[in-house]
Formats: C-alpha cells, sequence, structure tokens
C-alpha cells in the first residue's frame, strides 16, 4: 500500500458506516429527533499521527449546522482531549461552524478517563469539552428493540449484555436482509469477535481490513479472536519468536503506522529475537506499512 493509502483504508469501515448511518447519529449525539448528518467530511486534515474516525456535518432544526468530531476508543486514550482541542478548533476556523466532539467508548477501559483541555489566567478562560458516550453502559436489550433503526447495532457485543448469540444474531441476520446494512456485517463481526464466539457466524464472514479501534483491544477469553490469537501463539512459539514480541509487534504497528495484513505478520514471525526488538524500537518513528516492509526486507536475507 502506497504513500497515505493505508491511513485512509483503516479507517475506511467507520467511514462507511458512519455515512450511511449518519442520521441516526446525528440524532443520538443532539438529542433532536429531526437532526440530520448533512454530510460525513472526508480527511481534510493530519494535524497528528492520528487522524478523527469520522467528521460528520449535522443539521440540527434548534441549533442549525455544526459538525461532530467523532473518536471510537477501545482504551483510554490520555492524549484524546489535546487531540481533540487541537481538531476541534482547526475546523472551526476552517469551516466556521460549532464543533462538538464526541468520544465513544466501546468497552470499559481502565486507566483515568481523560479531562478536558482547560484553562484559566488573569480572569479569562479557555475550554475544549467532550461528549463522552459508553457503549458498555448501554443496555444490549434496548439496541436489539432499536433494531437497526438506531446507530449502536454494530456495537451490542460491547453493551451490558451483549456479548451473546441471542443478541447478537438476530440483528446480524436482519441487517443480510436490508439493502444497505447487508454491506456492513462483516464490520460488524470483525467487532464481535473480540467478545463472543462467532463460530455459529462463519458463513457471514468476508475479508477486509481490521477496524482501528480494535488494534489495542484485548479479546474476551473465549471469544473467536481469543481463540484466534492462541492458535498463533502455539504456533509461533514452536516455529518462531515469542509470541508475546509477535503481538506486541502486531499491537506496535497497527497504533502507529496501520493494522498489518496477514502478509505481514507472517513476515513478523520469520524474525530472529533480536531483529524483532530492533524493529520494536523503530515503529513509532514509522509513517506507513510499507516502511515496516521495507524495513523488514533490509534487515532479513
Amino acid at each position: 500500500m502506497k504513500d497515505g493509502r493505508d491511513y485512509f483504508d483503516r479507517d475506511l469501515g467507520a467511514k462507511n458506516f458512519l455515512t450511511e448511518h449518519g442520521d441516526a447519529f446525528a440524532r443520538a449525539f443532539s438529542g433532536h429527533p429531526q437532526a440530520r448528518a448533512v454530510e460525513v467530511l472526508t480527511r481534510e486534515l493530519r494535524l497528528d499521527r492520528r487522524t478523527p474516525d469520522a467528521v460528520m456535518r449535522v443539521h440540527d432544526p434548534v441549533i442549525g449546522e455544526w459538525l461532530a468530531v467523532i473518536e471510537v476508543q477501545s482504551r483510554v486514550d490520555p492524549r484524546i482531549g489535546k487531540r481533540l482541542a487541537e481538531t476541534a478548533l482547526h475546523l472551526h476556523l476552517v469551516h466556521d461552524l460549532p464543533v462538538l466532539p464526541v468520544v465513544i467508548h466501546l468497552s470499559r477501559a481502565g486507566g483515568k478517563r481523560p479531562a478536558p483541555v482547560a484553562s484559566s489566567l488573569l480572569g479569562k478562560e479557555m475550554r475544549f469539552d467532550f461528549l463522552v458516550i459508553d457503549v458498555w453502559e448501554m443496555e444490549a436489550g434496548h439496541i436489539l428493540a432499536e433494531g437497526l433503526d438506531g446507530p449502536w447495532w454494530p456495537f451490542i457485543a460491547f453493551s451490558n449484555g451483549g456479548a451473546c448469540r441471542e443478541m447478537v444474531e438476530p440483528l446480524i441476520r436482519e441487517a443480510m436482509q436490508h439493502p444497505v446494512w447487508k454491506h456492513h456485517v462483516n464490520g460488524c463481526l470483525k467487532m464481535s469477535r473480540y467478545m463472543l464466539d462467532l463460530s455459529w457466524a462463519e458463513g457471514f464472514t468476508g475479508g477486509g481490513g481490521t477496524m482501528r479501534w480494535l488494534a489495542d483491544l484485548e479479546p474476551v477469553e473465549g471469544s473467536s479472536e481469543w481463540q484466534a490469537r492462541q492458535a498463533l501463539a502455539s504456533k509461533v512459539l514452536s516455529e518462531g519468536i515469542g509470541a508475546e514480541l509477535v503481538m506486541l509487534l502486531k499491537r506496535l504497528i497497527g497504533r502507529y503506522v496501520g493494522i498489518p495484513g496477514e502478509h505481514l505478520q507472517g513476515r513478523l514471525t520469520t524474525l530472529s529475537r533480536e531483529q524483532a526488538e530492533d524493529l520494536i524500537e523503530m515503529v513509532p518513528s514509522m509513517n506507513s506499512l510499507d516502511e515496516v516492509e521495507r524495513w523488514i526486507d533490509e534487515h532479513t536475507v
């Protein structure tokens, strides 16, 4: 994958879903039943290594037009407040519209929740706050009752009581019959496999990349992703470098430059322990998956 294409593709699932389901999210963010998404903006800024998962232009009958900067998180990011403040100010200056930063937490993440960016000097106040939505606190039964009309059905496995087949399967089957949502079933299953065993859903799964916010997520024991990682760890321990190093490399690469595909993951298992440790030190300074591939080419025979 060349140039900046890698960082675009790893967020494509988020952008596609938010684009198709924008009106439901607009209503959820604003609280107004007639709010609607005008458009989901393309990636027009790259102020940091990471860009927002989506920037949505919303029309609210009461407030008028405004922008939502949306980040989906699988764990607490202590830098999210500063990053959203920078992004929100940039978008406000460019578009001359009010901006609402939104953080969607999929799971109960450890660590101290990031605080809004705020300061006070000589009687002058500055504050950049953000809306926090905790999917893990939502009741799965409510999400199931809303069905495909609600914005949260792809995340039901992360909700309270949602990590079971009885909650996930009805929505998957309903989505498979929908002309639009059937194209998003695979993305929903890629997230759900971190929370439960999806052996029953093999007929629904297909190809495609992993969504960025899954890079740091620890799978629940017994889930499909947990089983896959256990199998990979056993193979790596018997054939190559330690499983711990492979997992660490995958997480670092996913965090800094993009989720590694199957080919690159396979190449990681062929590295010696010394090469793997050297690559771990280099990944934070890299900007693309191509750089990782080139580094491996240059340091292996």
